[in-house]
């Protein structure tokens, strides 16, 4: 299934749900170019991992890119929903040292809210 995403912008975060497989840095072009033009509004993003099927080493990138930007903002990329194959990928990489994960979108709505 190949990779697309939906961007909401809430009150103190944006929701970003991924769907499919992020197999390269091609496929999350399009989401970091939307990215950056919604920093300037907000500076929290939670990103709803659910359907995402497949993540490579390309797509790490993407989500390590994300991560930046929102910490280099003095803001912070949440991850939730991570499937049980995705999660074990976080962490053999030790990425799961570096990302806040949570496992519902409850949890990481409260977890942006108390970095706010």
């Amino acid at each position: 299934m190949p990779f697309s995403y939906k961007l909401e912008s809430k009150k103190d975060h944006a929701l970003i749900t991924m769907e499919g497989s992020l197999l390269s840095t091609f496929d999350g072009k399009e989401m970091l170019k939307t990215v950056d033009k919604d920093l300037a509004g907000c500076k929290n993003f939670i990103v709803d991992m659910g359907k995402l099927s497949h993540l490579s080493s390309e797509g790490f990138n993407v989500l390590l890119n994300i991560l930046t930007k929102t910490r280099n903002n003095d803001g912070e990329t949440v991850l939730c929903n991570l499937s049980t194959h995705i999660q074990s990928l976080f962490i053999m990489t030790k990425l799961s040292h570096i990302f806040t994960i949570t496992e519902n979108k409850k949890d990481a709505i409260e977890k942006i809210k108390s970095n706010v």
